[in-house]
């Protein structure tokens, strides 16, 4: 077996949560009261689930309540390294590691006597990590007064994905890790994958999660930065003419001066690929100009330097002359020309068909993998991922385009977890469990995603080649009604909110293959099957008919042609009902009848004409 987080007891963090427990296990029955401070736990022998998610995922546990019922704290304080959540705060986490011993984590040791008596902590406030031994016929808990020792604090290992984070792929925000300690297990952040990963997800892996590819308008745009299109407005090339130094020594015309559209110069054909990378090249001999001209606060060039740009020959005007020139100009004129002739080798190797304009580099994800562009994107991607922040800018970014919100983070989101299962494969000392936690991970998904969610998830992990002898246990925080029926509801904690804004947590009334009316209802706590406005539509048409002191044909149809509307058909009965009361009340009130007799055959009439359209309403449901 391998090790598992199995409880979580929150008796205060000075949050929402207090005095609620959180089980994610079957192997164990774990009771804990507070006030005798006991805890015992049990072996379950009866586990039915064990081998239900394959090989590589031990158990998947779900977290479910509305927005603002602690969802997201409850993972912040698993998953986060932010380990001192608050001074007072008092809880703890039993992790079981194998036979009859496991560790606990937490904050105030006074919540359980054996530890509190161990004398673990001077500091009641700090996090502490204990070892506990437990005796299952007698259920005597021992707890040692040694920590796990950082080698076996690596057994176990956390990867988050809080839901901010879902967009760090777009801002390049970052978080930082925590490393494995004499205090906790490790701690890491799901975070971004490169541009590379989510590239290669998208043109190779994801087509093995999804048969039927439903982004192949996808597109990878590699684009200038809007700074490289032209030079600043408040220079032109004359400026640097004044200055002494003319590109091309004056023999041929820069790109950048030229017409946007024009793909001809002096009788000279070029490609958008050849513009692309002439015009990029010129604007970095350019900026690097730029730099001298501000140093010098005036429109001058050192003499040397002058006499050094001047030295470059320029003979022959065509593509592979004025690159040539430029990429001897460079070094005179940045200390990072090197990187610029780099970028040049890897847009020089994109083939031409792909450049669709001077400006932009624009590849389907629906073709093969490019290692061309593969390449190229790593290159950027370096600098953009802020992997190696002393590169110099490429002024080039990398889009991708004709995706909707929805799709971003559908591959976003897998192509995190894929990239991290993969680095595990090549970590020595790696984890044996590693406890993947998610916030709402499908937040943004089409019904029909969430509802293959799941399938997905533990796909994703297996294609990804898992290490051997290590597994997932996986924590989601969800709304998804079709990801509750992916999972048995002993492996579903629901958080309910009160009207006093307190927090009680219980386990799910339904769960695997529930029906989803059942779900949506008890599991998520709602007031109302239908929509808020949908409700407020059915009371106000009851009281609209009731308040009806006369008979009014038109108002009367204009009602039953909305009841007629509406989908569900007990609510539609109910309220045809209703309309066809009032109307026969309302039809025998204005008649007049010349005897007593007449109008009493007259409402039998009626009353026997309402009751065959019952019948048949009953028949006909």
């Amino acid at each position: 077996m391998h090790p598992t987080l199995i409880y979580l007891y929150i008796h205060d963090i000075d949050r929402c949560l207090k005095q609620e427990e959180f089980t994610f296990t079957n192997d164990f029955v774990i009771n804990y009261e507070y006030g005798n401070r006991s805890l015992r736990i049990k072996k379950n022998e009866n586990n039915p689930y064990i081998g239900m998610w394959g090989g590589n995922i031990s158990n998947i546990n779900l977290i479910v309540g509305k927005n603002g019922s602690g969802k997201s704290t409850v993972l912040d304080l698993l998953g986060s390294n932010r380990h001192k959540y608050d001074y007072d705060s008092k809880w703890f986490a039993i992790f079981h590691n194998v036979g009859n011993r496991f560790t606990i984590e937490g904050q105030f040791p006074g919540l359980i006597k054996e530890v509190e008596s161990a004398r673990l902590a001077s500091n009641t406030h700090e996090v502490y990590n204990v070892q506990l031994y437990i005796n299952f016929e007698s259920l005597r808990l021992s707890v040692t007064t040694r920590s796990n020792s950082p080698a076996e604090n690596q057994d176990i290992q956390f990867l988050y994905q809080s839901k901010d984070s879902a967009h760090d792929w777009y801002t390049h925000q970052s978080r930082r890790d925590s490393r494995a300690t004499d205090v906790r297990y490790e701690r890491k952040y799901l975070k971004s994958p490169s541009y590379e990963s989510i590239y290669l997800f998208m043109s190779k892996e994801f087509t093995v999660l999804e048969s039927v590819f439903t982004m192949n308008n996808a597109i990878v745009s590699i684009r200038k930065a809007s700074s490289m299109n032209a030079l600043p407005e408040s220079l032109n090339l004359e400026d640097f003419e004044e200055a002494g130094f003319q590109l091309y020594q004056g023999i041929a015309e820069v790109f950048l001066s030229s017409n946007k559209r024009q793909n001809k110069i002096n009788g000279l054909d070029q490609s958008h690929k050849e513009r692309f990378i002439v015009s990029y090249l010129e604007v970095i001999v350019y900026k690097g100009l730029l730099e001298y001209l501000r140093s010098s606060g005036r429109m001058e060039i050192p003499p040397h330097t002058l006499e050094e740009l001047k030295k470059i020959q320029f003979r022959e005007d065509t593509y592979r002359s004025r690159v040539k020139y430029l990429i001897k100009l460079l070094p005179i004129l940045n200390e990072n020309s090197m990187f610029y002739e780099l970028m040049y080798t890897h847009l020089d190797y994109i083939d031409k068909k792909f450049y669709t304009s001077n400006f932009e580099i624009r590849v389907p994800i629906s073709e093969e993998t490019n290692y061309e562009l593969l390449e190229l994107i790593n290159y950027i991607g370096d600098r953009l991922d802020h992997k190696s922040k002393d590169q110099p800018p490429y002024y080039l970014n990398i889009l991708f385009d004709n995706m909707s919100t929805g799709e971003l983070d559908f591959i976003h989101n897998f192509a995190s977890i894929y990239n991290r299962v993969k680095q595990l494969s090549t970590n020595t000392g790696r984890a044996r469990t590693v406890i993947l936690m998610l916030d709402e991970p499908d937040a943004s998904f089409h019904p029909e995603w969430s509802r293959r969610y799941i399938h997905y998830l533990i796909k994703c992990i297996s294609l990804a080649g898992l290490p051997y002898g290590t597994q997932f246990q996986i924590i989601l925080a969800t709304h998804s009604p079709f990801i509750v029926s992916d999972i048995p509801k002993e492996h579903i904690t629901c958080i309910n909110v009160t009207e006093d804004l307190r927090r009680i947590v219980k386990k799910a009334d339904f769960g695997l293959m529930g029906n989803l009316y059942d779900i949506v209802k008890n599991d998520f706590f709602l007031d109302s099957p239908v929509g808020e406005f949908a409700k407020h539509f059915f009371t106000a048409t009851v009281e609209r008919i009731n308040a009806w002191k006369e008979y009014d044909e038109k108002e009367i149809d204009r009602i039953d042609s909305l009841i007629k509307s509406i989908d569900e058909p007990v609510i539609r009965y109910r309220l045809q009902e209703c309309l066809d009361d009032k109307r026969i009340k309302l039809r025998v009130k204005q008649e007049v009848f010349d005897t007593q007799d007449e109008l009493d055959i007259k409402i039998s009439a009626m009353e026997r004409e309402l009751q065959e359209l019952k019948e048949r309403r009953r028949g006909n449901r």
